[in-house]
């Protein structure tokens, strides 16, 4: 009788250890604003205009790459909320869309732009916020933005921008889960460790 009491102990000893390591956990590092229901994420981008099938094709990649962290959960249980403003491939409204992004959305990052021009015109904006594009300043991210290159999608222009958008999703949310908050220096901090 001892024995059957011994193993019935240890097998609930081991259930209840199997049961706390495979709970899931937050991430110790990363400290979220307390009653934060969500990440925001702004996408500066030309849905409208003679750059439009770029900036489409880049954000369905985007969303894409958003949309299935979302399904593992998001981040610490909180879903990432994209903001998309249109600049029409206008450089005066880049540069308009990312003072609302910033200013009133209150987004942690922005992704996006559709050429150089649109980009530095964006950068005048940024106040700091972390900018990743694929015609950003330089891949270190050492200026106000980051260029993001897509390590896939081919020679094709909309395949290769929709996996330019894929990529800066990705790389995005490894920041986020690397970074100790989501002030904008801790963010650049884990996009470069991220990337390099």
């Amino acid at each position: 009788m001892p024995d059957r009491r011994r193993q019935a102990a240890l097998a609930i000893l081991l259930g209840a250890w199997t049961a706390q390591a495979c709970t899931p956990r937050p991430r110790p590092g990363l400290a979220l604003p307390p009653g934060a229901a969500s990440i925001e994420i702004g996408e500066l981008q030309s849905c409208s205009g003679p750059l439009a099938a770029q900036g489409l094709a880049f954000h369905r990649g985007l969303e894409r790459g958003l949309a299935e962290q979302n399904a593992r959960g998001g981040i610490q249980g909180r879903p990432l909320v994209l903001h998309v403003l249109d600049d029409r491939g206008r450089p005066a409204e880049a540069r308009l869309a990312m003072q609302r992004l910033v200013g009133e959305r209150g987004v942690i990052a922005v992704v996006g732009g559709a050429s150089a021009e649109l980009t530095r015109a964006a950068e005048e904006a940024a106040a700091g916020v972390p900018f990743l594009s694929p015609f950003g300043g330089d891949s270190a991210g050492s200026g106000s933005s980051l260029r993001v290159e897509a390590t896939a999608g081919g020679a094709d222009g909309v395949a290769r921008d929709e996996a330019r958008g894929y990529e800066c999703a990705r790389l995005l949310v490894e920041a986020i889960e690397r970074a100790r908050t989501i002030d904008a220096p801790d963010l650049w901090a884990a996009l470069r460790s991220a990337r390099f």
